[in-house]
């Protein structure tokens, strides 16, 4: 794989941001395919950017001879969203970096070649394009997301420290202003319940069973199937820690195949 790293100027973040894209190799006389190639958007968490997949996983020893481009965007602690604060994470993700992408890259602009996937801040950005945007992605995969946020909210109230290896506790009035009501477009759960089965794009998650936002997935799961929404749900022993995270990506892209063009 190549790596690239994209410094480019945001029109909806108003300043400079990094963009990590990792592109299939091309030997002598190949060409991408004529489709361009699968794409997938893995997000970072909290506190993390955008080479934290780089750094801390075998992402790049998994995408060895695949033939897909993976871009990794840096999203502060804005929880993808288009904050109360006036700063627009959820703009940039789903409608200014897709464009970036698909106008620099050669990379499919079929649903079917598109993809989202992010660890706990990024598993909740991922589900959240394929909730609210189903016409542009076909799969998303959680790890440990933060998939209900009122239930974050409450916890981090009660626990300051909840969040492993994190002394920085989210600003969630900052992002979501009133924090006893979060708007059904930031609410993952309510936008499962307002889905539409025949075009909901395919759902994964992943969660360690020690980990503390076991219960968000297994509620996640449990509504999505209650409204006929096509999820499933793998947990296995871990924590909110790399090394489930570096497995479950593994397992992860396995369950990708039909992204490959």
């Amino acid at each position: 794989m190549t790596y690239l790293r994209a410094t480019i100027h945001s029109w909806s973040l108003g300043v400079k941001t990094n963009v990590h894209v990792l592109i299939p190799d091309l030997g002598p006389g190949e060409k991408p395919p004529a489709d361009g190639y699968a794409v997938l958007y893995l997000l970072h968490g909290y506190t993390g950017d955008g080479s934290d997949w780089l750094r801390l996983s075998r992402l790049e020893y998994y995408l060895m001879d695949r033939q897909i481009v993976v871009v990794m965007p840096d999203g502060n602690n804005g929880f993808y969203t288009d904050t109360a604060a006036g700063d627009l994470y959820w703009t940039y993700l789903s409608v200014e970096l897709p464009l970036f992408i698909t106008g620099n890259f050669p990379v499919s602009g079929k649903r079917a070649h598109t993809c989202a996937a992010g660890l706990s801040m990024g598993g909740y950005g991922a589900l959240k394009l394929a909730l609210r945007c189903p016409q542009q992605y076909g799969y998303a995969v959680s790890f440990s997301g933060m998939l209900d946020v009122l239930d974050m909210i409450e916890k981090c109230r009660e626990n300051p420290n909840i969040i492993p290896h994190c002394s920085v506790t989210p600003n969630f009035k900052a992002i979501y202003g009133d924090t006893g009501k979060v708007a059904a477009e930031n609410d993952l759960i309510q936008l499962l319940k307002n889905g539409k089965p025949e075009s909901c794009p395919q759902l994964k998650l992943y969660c360690g069973e020690e980990d503390f936002l076991f219960g968000a997935s297994e509620l996640f799961a449990k509504t999505a199937l209650q409204y006929g929404l096509p999820c499933s749900f793998e947990h296995f022993q871990g924590g909110h820690e790399w090394g489930f995270w570096d497995t479950a990506l593994a397992r992860a892209l396995e369950w990708l195949l039909p992204y490959e063009t």
